[in-house]
């Protein structure tokens, strides 16, 4: 989505107040749904997903109840009992996380600023954060990583 990230509008509308919300993602791995379930959403679906699993996830969000792909339940449940299925991504704050992504996405950090309405500076801290974090030198080792997780696609 041009100038805003889903994480971002899916904040601002739970902000609003009593809506269940459904995100619907290209992503299907557990960090970004994770992601969705913080920021406010009652469910998270993926496009990957099965066509019929649409209906079905529209009627139990409408009825208030949670629901998520069977596979990302599956990795989420692994990653709360024992750490197993925990994606590396977790160790980033929302905000960090939010960064990460973009930046990885190839946006500048000028961009990122203006989109955030924070200063550059402050999102070289999240940069700097996110490197060390992750363990990675430069903007391209970044990259790497959310290809290799899934988090964005070449």
């Amino acid at each position: 989505m041009p100038g805003m990230g889903g994480l971002e509008v899916l904040r601002r509308l739970h902000a609003r107040g009593g809506l269940r919300l459904l995100m619907l993602s290209a992503h299907d791995d557990s960090a970004h749904a994770r992601r969705a379930l913080d920021a406010g959403a009652t469910g998270f679906l993926s496009k990957r997903s099965a066509p019929e699993n649409l209906p079905e996830a529209i009627r139990a969000v409408a009825a208030g109840r949670r629901w998520l792909d069977a596979d990302i339940a599956r990795q989420l449940a692994l990653a709360a009992i024992d750490g197993s299925g925990a994606h590396p991504a977790e160790r980033l704050s929302s905000r960090e996380f939010e960064v990460f992504v973009q930046l990885a996405r190839g946006r500048s950090v000028q961009d990122i600023a203006a989109d955030l309405k924070l200063s550059a500076s402050t999102i070289g801290t999240h940069l700097y954060h996110v490197k060390q974090k992750l363990e990675a030198a430069n903007q391209a080792e970044l990259t790497l990583l959310a290809l290799r997780w899934g988090l964005i696609e070449a």
